[in-house]
Formats: C-alpha cells, sequence, structure tokens
C-alpha cells in the first residue's frame, strides 16, 4: 500500500488502513511514548493504541500525508505525558492534603487528651507549680510566663520542672508519657 492510498484509507476509517498504519509507526512511538512516561508506571504500547482508537473515533479528522498522521501522534503522546504529569501533581497535592488533614486531626485528638488529663492533674500541683505549667503547655515562653506572673526565668524553668517530677510520681505511665510528648514538642 502507498502513502496515498495508505493515507485515503485512514480518512475513509478503513481497518486494513489503520492496521498497516499502526505497523508502520508503532515501533518509533511506542518508543517515544515509553521514554516519556518511563517513571509513571504507563506503558508506552497502551498510549500509542489509545491515540490510533481515538484517531479512529474522531470522524472528521484528516491528514494529508503520512508526515501529518506521524506528527499528530507524536503531539498527542506529549500531550497526554503533560497531561498525565498534571493530574499526578493534583493527586500529590491531593495525597499531602490528606495527610496534613489526618496528622492535624491525631495531634487535634492528642492535645485535646493531653489537656483532659493536665486538667485532672493540676489538683496534683502546688498552686504556682500549675500555674506555671499551665502557661507553659498554653504556649507562652519562659520569659513571657515570668514576665506576666512577676518571677524570674528561672523560678520558672525550676516550677516546670517541679510539675514534671510530681506529675511523674502521681500520673499513671500512659498518661505521663502522652504530657510529657506533648510538653517536648511544644
Amino acid at each position: 500500500m502507498h502513502n496515498e492510498a495508505l493515507i485515503d484509507g485512514i480518512n475513509r476509517k478503513e481497518s486494513a488502513a489503520f492496521a498497516k498504519a499502526y505497523l508502520l509507526l508503532r515501533k518509533e512511538m511506542v518508543f517515544y511514548a515509553g521514554r516519556l512516561f518511563s517513571d509513571s508506571g504507563v506503558e508506552g504500547e497502551d498510549i500509542v493504541q489509545d491515540i490510533f482508537v481515538s484517531i479512529w473515533e474522531k470522524g472528521d479528522l484528516r491528514f494529508a500525508d503520512i508526515g501529518e498522521l506521524k506528527a499528530y501522534v507524536y503531539a498527542s503522546v506529549r500531550n497526554r505525558f503533560k497531561n498525565n504529569a498534571r493530574h499526578l501533581v493534583h493527586v500529590e497535592r491531593h495525597k499531602a492534603a490528606a495527610r496534613l488533614a489526618e496528622h492535624s486531626a491525631v495531634a487535634d485528638m492528642a492535645e485535646t487528651e493531653v489537656f483532659s488529663i493536665l486538667s485532672r492533674s493540676e489538683k496534683l500541683l502546688p498552686a504556682e507549680c500549675a500555674r506555671v505549667f499551665k502557661l507553659h503547655i498554653e504556649g507562652w515562653s519562659v520569659k513571657e510566663i515570668a514576665e506576666k506572673l512577676n518571677k524570674s526565668e528561672n523560678t520558672v524553668y525550676h516550677q516546670r520542672a517541679e510539675a514534671l517530677k510530681i506529675l511523674r510520681k502521681k500520673l499513671s505511665e500512659t498518661d505521663f508519657g502522652a504530657v510529657l510528648i506533648f510538653y517536648l514538642f511544644i
């Protein structure tokens, strides 16, 4: 089949012409698609087959010669690669947002649990230790606590350490572990 007859057959949607064109362009196009999609798990063969199917399904698509068909397939492979890359970026963004939301929910639950433990344990601490420790858990810095309570920073450090020592003795191992982990990461 000569190129003119081949293109004419493709333009008329003849299956024999499509089969011949596919075999003619297959190796080159599959190699190109395989190079582009090498890290994506998508097979080059599948991409090229899908493009030929889409050409078949587009009733008004016509080509002047084999070079135009080849250029169309090249452009289609490249466009599918770009679309796939955009899709993967979107998927990764979605996964990251989901991980962040999950992490945030777990962190919120842990924080709530620690605040619950601490609210029960404030009764276990001397009043000044409890005030210092509560402000620290709320996110105040040592300097801010010292200024607010009109104490030295050294006193604030000492009262925080004393609160931890008392809580270690009076809380269950699990509850103290939760408080300590929270305390270390705020």
